[in-house]
């Protein structure tokens, strides 16, 4: 580890600002606790900000991260660690790696903020592809938002579990991200929730965000057993096949408002065992006609002549955005740095449910009111 902390103070905050970290062979970036633990950091914020990891020219079989926050081995736990406007990038693991250590017990890490960063071409390794943002086992009330992820050559965010652990991340958001152009045009995917433990319990907001991935195969993929709880509000989701793939008989899957776009010929939703429980105010797009929804190991399908017979007031129309060859590189400020993917006439205007606090706020900082829109942006009224 090139820069660790091993301790806190209950009441002073502990900063790294402005750190640059460029780390040799097999070592990681900057971690909390990890790779050993003395004991539990759970007093006053841990801030890492402004900081440039790199990760070029290490070994692509090595287990490097770029910023790591770790519970610590031996009943250990975290908490209150802020991860702001930082620049992660070639690591050859996961970008950003939010962890709780692979061992029975209620330990955890809980209270991160992870905001503002920009995680790029990580995750190529050998041994394990790794992704932009990483949360495992058990993690609790930590938020990701206002991140560019992007370029990667794993997943852009994975949930994920170990297989001796039933306990996933709870009640973390993932909100108001820019998830855009992944490397690989393999099984790769936006969201990836994993089953290395197939039974992995994990809640999850998941709203505001854009995700961008022509390369992709998935948008959220939603593995076999695992137990997810999904609030999926508001995103827009583009990538070569379904925006929504669950093959969990266990999970329980809210989608609303969302535009959901396949770019070649194939579902922009395919759930092997109708956990999408309830769902309504989206619209379903993909390459040329045929399906749109495949449900029930696809014994159940729904192409736009029918779709309404699934969710009566669906879409099955272009979302109409400003300009697709403009597409956001970044945030200035909260805000992404170009509009080519608002919207600009059609269904997706106004045609959204009124989902309330504290789904009504917008990527590009538009409150909903009382009108609703369909997608990451709200019109200014």
């Amino acid at each position: 580890m090139a820069v660790g902390l091993y301790n806190d103070d209950l009441k002073i905050e502990t900063v790294f600002d402005g750190f640059e970290v460029n780390p040799n062979n097999q070592c990681s970036g900057i971690g909390v606790n990890y790779p050993s633990s003395p004991g539990s950091v759970i007093g006053a914020t841990k801030r890492i900000q402004n900081c440039i990891l790199d990760g070029s020219g290490q070994d692509l079989n090595g287990d490097v991260y770029g910023i790591v926050v770790d519970s610590g081995y031996g009943g250990d736990s975290t908490s209150n660690v802020e991860i702001l406007d930082n620049i992660v990038h070639d690591f050859s693991r996961d970008g950003i790696y939010i962890y709780k250590a692979n061992e029975a017990g209620s330990n955890y890490v809980s209270n991160v903020l992870v905001r503002g960063n920009e995680c790029y071409n990580n995750g190529e390794a050998g041994s394990s592809t790794g992704s932009g943002i990483k949360l495992k086992n058990y993690v609790k009330n930590a938020i990701v938002e206002y991140n560019y992820i992007h370029d990667n050559y794993g997943a852009g965010l994975a949930i994920d579990s170990n297989s001796a652990l039933s306990a996933g991340p709870k009640d973390c958001t993932i909100r108001y991200n820019l998830v855009m152009n992944g490397r690989n045009a393999g099984n790769r995917y936006a969201i990836w929730i994993l089953n290395n433990n197939a039974n992995m319990e994990t809640s999850l907001d998941i709203y505001g965000n854009i995700f961008w991935n022509p390369n992709f195969v998935r948008g959220i993929a939603v593995r076999p057993n695992v137990i997810a709880t999904l609030k999926i509000y508001n995103n827009v989701f583009y990538q070569s096949g379904p925006a929504i793939y669950s093959e969990s008989s266990a999970s329980s899957i809210d989608l609303r408002n969302n535009i959901l776009i396949s770019s070649v010929s194939n579902v922009a939703l395919y759930d092997s065992y109708n956990r999408v429980v309830s769902h309504e105010s989206n619209i379903y797009q993909r390459a040329g006609t045929g399906k749109l929804v495949s449900i029930n190991n696809g014994g159940t399908t729904y192409d736009a002549t029918t779709l309404t017979v699934w969710e009566p007031n669906a879409y099955a129309t272009s979302p109409d955005f400003k300009d697709t060859s403009n597409l956001p590189t970044g945030f200035i400020g909260n805000i992404p740095d170009t509009d080519g993917l608002s919207i600009v006439s059609g269904n997706a205007i106004g045609h959204g449910t009124n989902l309330g606090y504290p789904y009504d706020s917008s990527i590009n900082g538009v409150f909903r009111r009382i009108t609703w829109d369909i997608g990451a942006y709200q019109t200014p009224s």
